[in-house]
């Protein structure tokens, strides 16, 4: 009858629940308990600890690992034990217990962690390539502020054919605003590693070779009017593929960016500037200025995302702020252009596609005060194809008619 409900309901070890992660195929669970003792007022004794857990053939969950942080971590860890991804194919798993980075790699249902000492010294969350043969730390030099937004650069480490842990490569890069972390993308394939230069003038491309290291592959210049560079020089908050591997996405100031690849891997060309207001040739200008939650463009504050389709050839723009959501496609030239616009009422804590694009779920937060505060929920967007449709045509649709 369309309904959910709950088929089992199984008891974790340990049976605190903070973080959880789910494998990508389903069958591995990742759990960390932070280790408080629900007795002590101030919360002093925490020693957190990581379990995972594997799906049986009979559909039941066994405890494979556990790891409990040494109490020598404890001054500084005890609060950042995370767990971050799984690869794809489930067999490695990253955590991490601040500053120290941990992989997990499986043999069956036995896991494996490697050494503490291999990989240390991440300011901010590692990301590991798809295929978990490839990590990326992002580091400040020693000694420097958090808020420090020079010298900092990128770690490259790659797992050799003994599944042991070696830097390959160092390089410079640039940090998005109030002092937060480099964006970075491994590509789909985990072929490629997208990230903004020293400069954050230009987005870096890295190729992996016929050896299997990188190499500097592309460099990916922002248009004329995009708002690329922006305030003070900085650009991309947030880097995304698509499905493919054959576009990509900056969110940067009031907007985002797309790129497509064409017929050679290093030959990419800037498909649109996609902002609220519908322009994508990346021929106008845009004023600048700084407000809640990110830029300010012409329609008032805004905090823009985007998300790709799954057949990664439409993506969704939507403000996280004031609600606005728009779905966007590629013309007969290639630029992208505005199909569908939505109006919500509320702010847009999350957009997603269903695994077969046909329909938009939207996550929205009601505001804070006033007659709809508090007020929030999800909907759904069926969506249709209709190439006789306007281009910019938009949809003032409330919540009980999506």
């Amino acid at each position: 009858n369309g309904r959910w409900k709950v088929q089992k309901a199984i008891s974790l070890c340990p049976p605190a629940a903070n973080q959880v992660l789910l494998s990508p195929g389903g069958d591995q669970l990742a759990v960390v308990d932070d280790g408080a003792d629900p007795e002590e007022f101030r919360r002093l004794v925490r020693q957190p600890v990581l379990s995972v857990l594997g799906r049986t053939a009979a559909g039941d969950w066994s405890l494979q690992y556990q790891w409990r942080c040494p109490r020598s971590f404890l001054h500084t860890s005890c609060y950042k034990l995370a767990p971050v991804s799984f690869s794809d194919d489930s067999q490695v798993l990253l955590f991490t217990a601040a500053p120290h980075v941990f992989i997990c790699q499986r043999s069956h249902d036995i896991w494996t962690l490697q050494s503490p000492d291999a990989v240390c010294g991440a300011d901010e969350a590692p990301l590991l390539a798809p295929d978990g043969k490839a990590l990326a730390l992002f580091v400040r030099p020693e000694g420097q502020a958090s808020c420090a937004q020079k010298g900092a650069s990128i770690e490259l480490w790659q797992a050799d054919q003994q599944r042991q842990w070696q830097m390959t490569g160092k390089y410079a890069c640039g940090t998005a605003l109030f002092c937060g972390p480099c964006a970075m993308a491994f590509s789909p394939d985990s072929q490629q590693l997208v990230f903004p230069d020293a400069t954050g003038q230009r987005l870096c491309l890295l190729q992996r070779s016929a050896t299997g290291t990188f190499e500097s592959s592309a460099r990916l210049e922002f248009p004329a009017g995009s708002g690329g560079p922006g305030f003070g020089g900085l650009c991309a908050s947030a880097l995304r593929w698509n499905a493919t591997g054959t576009r990509l996405m900056a969110e940067v100031a009031g907007g985002l960016q797309l790129w497509c690849r064409g017929s050679q891997s290093a030959d990419w060309v800037a498909a649109g500037w996609l902002t609220e207001a519908g322009t994508s040739d990346n021929s106008q200008g845009r004023p600048f200025g700084f407000g809640i939650g990110g830029y300010v463009n012409e329609g008032g504050n805004a905090s823009f995302s985007g998300q790709f389709s799954p057949d990664g050839v439409h993506c969704a723009l939507f403000d996280t702020l004031q609600g606005h959501c728009s779905i966007w496609g590629p013309d007969t030239t290639g630029q992208y252009r505005r199909q569908v616009a939505i109006r919500q009422g509320a702010g847009l804590a999350r957009v997603q596609f269903t695994a077969d694009g046909s329909q938009l779920l939207l996550a929205f937060r009601g505001p804070l005060f006033g007659p709809q505060k508090g007020h929030s929920g999800l909907a759904c967007l069926s969506l249709v194809p209709d190439p006789e449709a306007p281009a910019d045509e938009a949809t003032d649709t409330g919540t009980d008619q999506l």
